[in-house]
């Protein structure tokens, strides 16, 4: 009766924490768009001239957008790859130390000089199903759930940070693009 109060406590008090986190992706990828945006708009205005040359000289929209797409998504890719194995292993050292924070901090572990817990001899008798489930609860995996849904959402937030200033490039004239300066 007593853990099933407990576990009730606990969903109540995460709900408002699902909520700010769930907020604060929301707010980061829209920053995120917008950042990447700015950056993709610098590319293609230092690029202007060579994208009126393409287009003067009869190449397609569809081709050049393809051409520059891709050159901002290769690299894209580079750097999700980078960021999701880099991003795991710091997960993985912060999970790391708030699980001992959480051991230490719910069996009033004594410290020693050295910072460190005397926990080879309390660890025995905090060995329970409470420990299992902690340790469960600071698990930081990469599966394969989570890989797909990464690289989904940063492809796409490429996508649309590199479609909106494409889309609205190749509608210039290329007379416009060449004359201008």
């Amino acid at each position: 009766m007593d853990s099933m109060r407990n576990v009730i406590r606990f969903e109540e008090a995460i709900t408002p924490i699902q909520n700010i986190a769930s907020f604060m992706v929301l707010g980061t990828a829209l920053f995120t768009v917008v950042a990447l945006g700015l950056v993709v708009i610098l590319f293609l205005r230092d690029r202007k001239k060579e994208i009126g040359i393409y287009r003067a000289l009869g190449e397609k929209k569809g081709r050049v957008s393809t051409q520059l797409s891709l050159e901002i998504i290769l690299p894209s890719l580079l750097g999700l790859t980078v960021a999701l194995f880099i991003g795991n292993m710091i997960a993985h050292q912060i999970g790391q130390e708030m699980l001992l924070n959480d051991i230490a901090a719910s069996q009033d572990f004594d410290w020693d000089d050295f910072g460190r817990t005397q926990a080879e001899h309390q660890l025995i008798w905090y060995l329970d199903d409470h420990l299992v489930t902690t340790i469960e609860n600071y698990n930081v995996s990469l599966t394969r759930t989570t890989v797909v849904l990464f690289y989904t959402i940063g492809i796409v937030t490429v996508l649309i940070s590199t479609m909106i200033p494409l889309t609205y490039t190749m509608k210039m004239d290329p007379k416009h693009i060449l004359l201008a300066d």
